[in-house]
């Protein structure tokens, strides 16, 4: 079975195998992937959106929408599939769930970071209607998405 679900302790044991599974990918930079770092997501009370996309209890997926706990002015969102389950429209499903949270709770846009050399992701990013105009940080691409 195929579920897109909040992280929970139920899950817990199951996102620090993801976790470590997806640990040092290249295009992955600052990111917290600690068994700490688990426990606090299967944990988390936030105002901030983490979702886990889990096929036969097993986390293959992990996205989230994140600045309404820290208000930031732009809220973030955040991908990462399991390398053996890329290329099946994982990400696209898990993007288009976390885009209809951040329109019912009204954004006026969606800010992301996408590695330069991602060119599946920035692919998938720009056929969901994010736009990249030049803005970067360091190797990092940054793309909006705009609500009417």
């Amino acid at each position: 079975m195929l579920k897109i679900i909040p992280p929970s302790p139920k899950y817990s044991k199951q996102i620090w195998e993801f976790f470590k599974e997806i640990d040092g990918n290249e295009y992955l930079r600052n990111i917290d992937f600690s068994l700490n770092a688990a426990h606090r997501l299967a944990y988390y009370g936030g105002d901030d959106v983490h979702t886990i996309l889990v096929y036969n209890e097993k986390v293959i997926a992990y996205g989230w929408i994140r600045g309404w706990t820290d208000d930031w002015d732009d809220k973030c969102l955040g991908l990462i599939v399991s390398p053996k389950y890329r290329g099946m429209g994982i990400g696209e499903l898990m993007c288009r769930t976390l885009l209809t949270v951040a329109s019912l709770r009204a954004l006026n846009r969606v800010r992301l970071h996408v590695d330069e050399h991602n060119r599946p992701a920035i692919e998938l990013y720009k056929k969901l209607g994010f736009e990249f105009k030049g803005e970067r940080k360091e190797d990092e691409l940054i793309g909006y998405l705009y609500y009417s």
